[in-house]
This record gives C-alpha cells, sequence and structure tokens, in this order.
C-alpha cells in the first residue's frame, strides 16, 4: 500500500530532492533583493546614521506576522 510518505520517499531516492534550491530554508540564507521592504530598510538605514554623527541612538520595534521577513530585513541592514 502506497501512503503520501512513501511516495515522497521514492521520489526523494530517484531524484534527489523536491526543491530546486533547499539551501533557502537554512537559517544562513540570505536573499539578495528583499522584495516590497525598501521603506523598512530605509526605516533601519536612517536610523542606523544617527550613530555615526554622536546622536544618541533610537530604539526600534520591529512588528508584523511570522514569514512577512523582519528578521531578514535586520540581517540585511546590519551586513550591509
Amino acid at each position: 500500500m502506497k501512503t503520501v510518505e512513501n511516495i515522497f520517499d521514492v521520489v526523494i531516492q530517484q531524484e534527489g530532492t523536491l526543491f530546486k534550491q533547499p539551501e533557502v530554508f537554512t537559517l544562513e540564507y540570505l536573499p539578495e533583493i528583499l522584495n516590497f521592504r525598501e521603506k523598512q530598510l530605509r526605516a533601519m538605514i536612517n536610523h542606523s546614521r544617527q550613530l555615526n554623527s554622536g546622536h544618541a541612538p533610537t530604539n526600534m520595534e520591529i512588528t508584523g506576522p511570522y514569514g512577512t521577513g523582519k528578521t531578514t530585513a535586520v540581517k540585511k541592514n546590519i551586513l550591509n
């Protein structure tokens, strides 16, 4: 009797993986282009620029539903 799990096991054994880019599911993955987050990235960059000019740092609260790119936007801001 074939179950869904068995079918996936067979496909993975024959073709290697179900995903074209399995690395996108790792915690270290950071996309080159972060679509639809330009406004948020600019706001974080502006807050960060104040540190270079000697102003006191400003707190930022980043909120939103899970899976919307909050962590990725922060990583992108830190690394760039």
